[in-house]
């Protein structure tokens, strides 16, 4: 750093005295290099890894100029919210603090010359702002992260200026960090308010008295990386050095997101995400304060689901040296109950109710009702009934209990996990999020689309790996799509990844978070540890916090607890027929690889990155490794032998897709074959990527959904009819509450020239929420017909469609190279644009005219006149199959904000000759 004389002995007075005993000596030499690690908090130890061998670095990295964008003058100013609440979300500047020579005191003072700060991005990281304000590239496109120094040595300052609102007179004003990374130090008008340790714990402050009468307020924060991290490069990718390490050393840090030191998923994000990554908000009050409340409900007299019981509970806290005696009402629905207490001069008090609900409208996961939400309120008026407080909450109605299956005969030491809903088994369907975003850009418009995405492919729950996505929204999305919520905690893999090594600060994150987001309907269990117990000091009093703050969920120590839970992986591509031969049960990780559309490719990268994808660092960088648990080898192996090579980056998508679809729908089909039967739960090792990445995925970071979305999609029908290749019999899934009776399974089997082989129809009878084999498929002589079609349609007794789906076979996985002589397919079809509230929807109309079958055929939705992606969007299929003079309908939304002035449908597809509908 280019430091002042007077900086450094303002540098040198602060250390005098300094305890040097565990200091490392300096290498000797005339030009030692330091790693510098000034801020150590936590009582473990730093490994200081050296950096990766420079040869295995990606290389060379396009040169990319950048330009600081203007300071904003004057500075924009937060302005009380609707509910009196100051979201202090504008205004913010931000100063690497080696290179701030005023104190703290002068810092959160105004008339600081920040002439040289940065226009702070505010929620966000150090990093999120140094890109928006032109310092550093888009780390996330190409190799672009490569260009950008380690941030893990440097601390921030933020500072933000905002004047008192004059409607607080007299009232008490309390100041919330809602998520800081990782250590701070807070300053307001000259007076240091405190710390907070650790990404997920509150920093919660009473500032009235610190508050100016007249004038500005200044708000000055300083904040410090992780202090654990791996050497500059160890997390990155390349060819030669293939995934890098799962982690690294900031694991021994805990509550943070250790995931940035580099995973195989995901490079080194150079700043480690620190910064003030959520709101700020100040909240004024009357002399008492609600804290935390607590609702429970539970369901008496299941199955009966006529009656729902909540409990409520809060502290109230008396912030004045005065007795205050007030009253307090809960409120619900149509229910509401009050009571009056008087609480001592600084006391902190319980109040609980009983609130009855009638015919209640329940909670419900995805595809077994309405994720319904109520409006809960706990109001606190003074003696004169002035409003003290209010606490405001969507919440849901909703009873979770647990199951546990007879051990199958292959797995005698297992029993099955179920999890229960409103009386009513959950078969767990859905996938893993390493992190919501690289750069914890988290705001509810950007992760909204997500979870949409979840719900429409039939998914009922995500598993928050390690914790690294807690925060408000993400439970909030998950409430109001119907997602189940795994949450774990904040440590990964025994043996491999280092535990938390400071069990005081990991706990008070741990409390503060059970506190904060105990009251979601979607959060169905908390989880220790990644695979492997966690340590003593951790586990035992982890435990006894969720009992004492929860007390309703099922807390499992560890994600592959093998009692009731699968061992994890694998997670690259298999032979098809081992997801039927497997032990099946609950699986918390099972992956595939899962390349992106060409769209989503030219997105991230460079257009000299595209092509050839094995020979490009910046694929490798994405995720395309050749080694590790994702190796790409046997993934595009299984393509080029099924498939053909692609020649050109469009042929390979084209290809890949295929693999894609039918991989994807594998697993969870698998799984349904044996529902309940021992099977209660897969979760894909990934559903959501992080970043722009080629691997474990069913949609892009951009939101762009390839084959593998639409394969999850069409496994995860809550009705549905699937051929299982491991003895050819076809089952129908029956999830929903209401069993299936007089229904007709359709069964054809079509030719590689498009002529119908044989039909056959079977009566269909299924009970509520279970699986049943209903016909065997008997294939055609492979030695006339070596690639066969088989098309399967459940049609109800009123002629109603209920499921579909649609399979390409072979004898020999070499043989499906014949698909290659398809002829090419000019479909037919129209487009209608209309909207529908705040959406616009493109019905699309599909003909195919051919005798032959038109495969996979790829819908997506543009800018006609730039040719550009339309995202997010949401399709009702794609990737569809057609046979010869068949039709379909597909509806593609989007919301009217996206759309464009002129629209249109590209067309694409295995044998489809490419098309524009408009």
């Amino acid at each position: 750093e280019a430091l002042t004389e007077g900086r450094i002995a303002e540098l040198a007075q602060d250390s005098a005295g300094l305890d040097t005993s565990a200091f490392v000596p300096a290498p000797a030499g005339d030009t030692p290099t330091y790693r510098i690690n000034a801020r150590d908090f936590s009582t473990g130890r730093d490994r200081n890894l050296p950096a990766q061998d420079p040869a295995t670095l990606p290389g060379p990295v396009p040169e990319v100029k950048t330009e600081r964008i203007p300071k904003l003058a004057p500075r924009p100013v937060s302005s009380p919210d609707n509910a009196g609440n100051l979201v202090l979300n504008r205004g913010w500047e931000m100063a690497d603090a080696w290179l701030v020579q005023a104190s703290p005191e002068q810092i959160s003072t105004p008339g600081l010359d920040t002439t040289a700060w940065y226009d702070a991005t505010v929620p966000g990281t150090a990093l999120t702002t140094l890109v928006q304000q032109g310092v550093y590239p888009d780390p996330l496109h190409g190799l672009n992260n490569m260009l950008i120094p380690d941030l893990a040595t440097k601390s921030w300052w933020y500072r933000v200026e905002f004047p008192t609102p004059s409607a607080w007179k007299g009232r008490n004003v309390g100041l919330t960090f809602k998520g800081i990374n990782y250590h701070s130090e807070i300053w307001l008008n000259g007076q240091k308010l405190g710390n907070t340790s650790g990404a997920f714990i509150r920093g919660r402050f009473d500032v009235a008295s610190a508050l100016a009468a007249k004038g500005n307020n200044v708000l000055a924060v300083r904040v410090w990386p992780p202090p654990h991290y791996n050497a500059q490069g160890c997390g990155d990718e390349s060819i030669a050095a293939g995934a890098g390490p799962n982690g690294g050393d900031g694991t021994l840090d805990g509550p943070t997101f250790f995931c940035t030191d580099g995973w195989d998923w995901i490079p080194t994000i150079r700043d480690r995400c620190t910064g003030i990554w959520q709101d700020v908000v100040l909240s004024p009050t009357g002399p008492v304060k609600i804290d935390d409340p607590q609702v429970v409900t539970t369901l008496p007299k299941l199955p009966d689901l006529s009656v729902a019981e909540v409990a409520v509970s809060s502290e109230l806290r008396n912030l004045t040296q005065k007795p205050q005696t007030v009253t307090v009402e809960a409120r619900l629905s149509d229910s509401k109950e009050t009571k009056s207490l008087t609480l001592a001069p600084g006391a902190t008090d319980t109040v609980r109710f009983q609130l009855t609900i009638k015919n209640p409208e329940l909670w419900w996961p995805n595809g077994y009702g309405e994720p319904t939400l109520h409006d809960f309120t706990l109001l606190v008026a003074d003696s004169e009934k002035r409003e003290s407080d209010r606490f405001t909450q969507r919440i849901g109605l909703r009873q979770v209990d647990y199951e546990f299956l007879p051990s199958p005969p292959d797995n005698p030491t297992n029993n099955p996990l179920v999890i229960k809903v409103n009386g009513r088994r959950i078969f767990v369907k859905g996938g893993n999020w390493g992190m919501d975003d690289a750069l914890k850009r988290s705001s509810t418009d950007r992760l909204e689309p997500y979870f949409r995405l979840h719900r429409d492919a039939h998914f009922t729950m995500i598993r928050n790996w390690c914790g690294q996505s807690t925060q408000e929204n993400f439970f909030e999305l998950a409430d109001k799509y119907g997602i189940l919520v795994w949450n774990d905690f904040w440590l990964s893999t025994t043996s491999y990844n280092n535990p938390a090594v400071d069990a005081e600060r990991f706990l008070a994150n741990a409390g503060d978070v059970i506190k904060r987001f105990r009251n979601h309907p979607s959060i169905a269990v908390w989880c220790g540890r990644n695979e492997g117990f966690p340590p003593v000091w951790i586990n035992e009093p982890l435990d006894r916090l969720l009992k004492n703050l929860d007390g309703t969920r099922l807390y499992i120590p560890q994600s592959t607890n093998r009692k009731f839970l699968m061992k994890s992986g694998p997670w690259a591509i298999q032979e098809p027929d081992y997801y039927y031969t497997r032990l099946h049960g609950f699986c918390t990780e099972l992956g595939v690889n899962s390349v992106p559309t060409a769209d989503a490719m030219r997105a991230m990268l460079d257009p000299s990155q595209y092509w050839p994808a094995t020979e490009q660092d910046a694929w490798a960088y994405h995720d395309f490794h050749s080694n590790d648990n994702g190796s790409r080898t046997p993934y595009l192996a299984e393509s080029e032998k099924r498939y053909g090579v692609g020649q050109n980056l469009d042929d390979f998508i084209r290809r890949i897709q295929m693999l894609n679809y039918t991989q994807h729908r594998l697993m969870f089909e698998a799984w349904n074959a044996s529902l309940w039967n021992p099977s209660t739960g897969l979760f894909l090792w990934m559903t959501h990527p992080a970043w722009p990445s080629t691997v474990w995925q069913v949609y892009s970071s951009d939101y762009d959904t390839h084959a593998a979305f639409y394969g999850c999609k069409k496994a995860g029908e809550p009705i549905h009819v699937q051929w299982n290749l491991n003895d050819d019999s076809v089952s129908v899934i029956n999830n929903p509450e209401a069993p299936i009776e007089k229904a007709t399974l359709k069964l054809q089997l079509i030719g590689l020239d498009g002529t119908s082989i044989s039909n056959s129809t079977t009566p269909v009878n299924v009970a509520a929420n279970s699986a049943a084999l209903v016909a065997k498929v008997a294939w055609a002589d492979f030695a006339a017909h070596p690639v066969q079609f088989l098309k399967l349609e459940l049609i109800d007794h009123n002629g109603k469609l209920l499921s579909e789906n649609f399979y390409w076979h072979s004898q020999k996985p070499e043989q499906l190279r014949a698909l290659e002589n398809l002829p090419q397919v000019r479909l037919t079809g129209s487009v209608r644009f209309t909207t529908e509230g705040d959406e616009t929807i493109a019905t699309v109309e599909l003909a195919n005219p051919a005798e032959t079958v038109a495969l996979m055929t790829h819908m997506s939705l543009r800018n006609a006149d730039a040719g550009t992606r339309i995202l997010p969007a949401y399709a009702s299929d794609n990737y569809i199959s057609l046979l010869p003079g068949e039709n379909k309908t597909i509806a593609i939304r989007c919301a009217i904000k996206d759309a464009a002035k002129n629209m249109a449908v590209s067309l694409d597809g295995w044998n489809i000759v490419p098309a524009t509908l408009q």
